[in-house]
């Protein structure tokens, strides 16, 4: 069921301490782990939250993790968990496309298991082997980003579970750009790769060009790059 943010709020516990013992592994199949700050209720600042969050990717990140700012009331959590509920039904700006693609990334899992897939490009994108290596115009994504500084920075990353992990945060105003290049590239998520392979086959993914509006740099001008939709 869905709960409400003030409920979720009350139940949240001040205290947060994290290590190894705190995560549970599944032996086999895919899995994931999710960590949510509402910063405001912790009183927290923004950059603690960071800090926290960066130190969970260490004990839980291997093939791919990602870190992201959302507004509370478009619901950061069911956006990991691939809720892409509408707007009649929660008060927020989502267009239908953006919408059905959150959910499908969820649904399309067993699809996914194929090739590795960016979901988006957010500001702290956790890079298993696989995933860096995937190409981007004649080069694999890790040299792809480090060809160009104003690519962002990329770093290895010390993790528990990989040893290989790189961690890209590219600069937040490069955000709709990237985004919109690494889709016509391949490389990032959108359903219709979901709605081209029902029958559950994943050749490489064709984008479609012109790319769907919500992978434009331009649906994006005026709204804060820095934010998830």
């Amino acid at each position: 069921m869905t709960i409400g943010w003030q409920f979720q709020a009350s139940s949240l516990d001040k205290q947060i301490v994290l290590s190894s013992t705190d995560i549970r592994w599944e032996p086999t199949g895919m899995w994931e782990a999710t960590l949510c700050f509402f910063h405001d209720f912790l009183e927290l600042s923004d950059s603690t939250c960071v800090e926290l969050a960066i130190r969970f990717a260490s004990l839980t990140v291997d093939d791919y993790g990602c870190g992201f700012f959302m507004h509370r009331n478009r619901g950061p959590i069911h956006y990991v968990l691939g809720m892409g509920y509408e707007a009649v039904q929660y008060p927020n700006d989502r267009t239908y496309d953006e919408s059905a693609n959150i959910s499908s990334w969820s649904y399309a899992r067993d699809l996914r298991l194929a090739r590795p897939w960016l979901r988006d490009v957010y500001p702290f994108n956790f890079l298993g082997p696989k995933l860096a290596a995937m190409p981007v115009e004649g080069m694999p994504l890790v040299e792809w980003l480090r060809a160009d500084p104003s690519r962002g920075i990329v770093e290895p990353f010390p993790c528990e579970r990989e040893p290989n992990v790189v961690l890209w945060k590219p600069p937040i105003e490069q955000v709709p750009a990237l985004r919109e290049r690494l889709y016509k590239a391949g490389l990032v998520w959108h359903r219709e790769y979901y709605v081209d392979h029902l029958d559950g086959k994943a050749p490489p993914f064709v984008p479609k060009d012109p790319p769907p509006e919500i992978m434009q740099a331009a649906f994006y001008v005026g709204r804060d790059p820095k934010l998830t939709r």
